[in-house]
C-alpha cells in the first residue's frame, strides 16, 4: 500500500505536469505584452504619435488594466495635441500605476498632467458638498478659510509641500484650516471628483462659504504657497 507521503509526491508531480502549460502560456503572454509595449514606445521615440496612439488603443482593448499602456496612449495623445483625451488616459495611468506600485509610471503620467493646458490641469468645483472620511469640507459656514492639499506619497514635490504646509500651520493655524488629502486613499475619491483633481500636488483655497478662491498646480518653492496663503487671508 502506498504511504500518504508517496501519494503526496505523486500529487505534486501531477500538479506540476498540469501546471506547466499554464505557466508557459502566462510567460508567452507576458513576453508578448512587453514586446507590444516596446513597439509602442519605439513609435513614440520616432515621433510617430499617431501610430503609437493606434497601437495603444488596440492593445488596451484586451489589456485594460495595463497602467503603462494607458500612459503611452496618454503620452501619444498629448503629443498630438488631444489634451482632453490625454487627460483621461493619464489620470487612469496614474491611478492604476499607484495601485500596482509602479511609481515610475505614476510619476511620468503625473508630470504630463502638470503640463496640460491650464484650463485642463486646473481644479474645477463641481458641487458644493464633499467629505474627507466622513467629514464635510465644502459646505457653507466655515469658521476659517480652508486649504486643501491634494498629494501622493510617490510624488517628490508633495514631500516638500508637506513640510512647508507644516510651517504655514505653525504661523497661521488659528486663521486657516489645512487639510491634506491623499489621492490614493479610496475614501477621498468623492472630494477628488468634486474638484476634478488631475495632477499632484494641487492646492485649493476655499473661503468661509466653501467657494474656491485660488489654487495652484505643481510645486516649486514656498514662495507661491506663502503668497497664496496671505492672499486667502487678505494679508497682501
Amino acid at each position: 500500500m502506498r504511504t500518504f507521503k508517496q501519494l503526496g509526491r505523486i500529487g505534486v508531480i501531477i500538479l506540476a505536469i498540469l501546471s506547466a502549460p499554464v505557466i508557459e502560456a502566462l510567460a508567452e503572454d507576458s513576453s508578448s505584452s512587453a514586446a507590444k509595449l516596446a513597439e509602442i514606445q519605439q513609435k513614440i521615440d520616432a515621433a510617430d504619435f499617431k501610430a503609437a496612439s493606434n497601437l495603444s488603443s488596440t492593445y488596451l482593448k484586451s489589456n485594460q488594466s495595463d497602467a503603462k499602456a494607458h500612459y503611452l496612449l496618454g503620452q501619444s495623445l498629448f503629443r498630438l495635441g488631444k489634451f482632453a483625451q490625454s487627460k483621461v488616459e493619464l489620470k487612469e495611468a496614474t491611478k492604476m500605476a499607484s495601485a500596482q506600485h509602479m511609481n515610475d509610471v505614476a510619476v511620468a503620467a503625473n508630470d504630463l498632467l502638470i503640463k496640460l493646458p491650464k484650463d485642463l490641469a486646473a481644479p474645477h468645483q463641481k458641487y458644493s458638498v464633499a467629505k474627507i472620511k466622513g467629514r464635510k469640507v465644502a459646505a457653507a459656514g466655515f469658521a476659517r478659510p480652508r486649504l486643501l492639499s491634494f498629494y501622493a506619497a510617490w510624488a517628490e514635490p508633495c514631500k516638500q509641500l508637506s513640510v512647508d504646509l507644516d510651517k504655514v500651520h505653525t504661523e497661521y493655524g488659528e486663521q486657516l484650516e489645512i487639510l491634506k488629502v491623499d489621492v490614493d486613499d479610496p475614501a477621498n475619491q468623492k472630494i477628488m471628483e468634486q474638484y476634478d483633481i488631475s495632477p499632484v500636488p494641487t492646492v485649493v483655497f476655499l473661503d468661509t462659504e466653501g467657494k474656491v478662491t485660488n489654487y495652484f498646480v505643481g510645486y516649486d518653492s514656498a514662495t507661491e504657497l506663502n503668497s497664496s496663503v496671505k492672499k486667502a487671508l487678505n494679508k497682501n
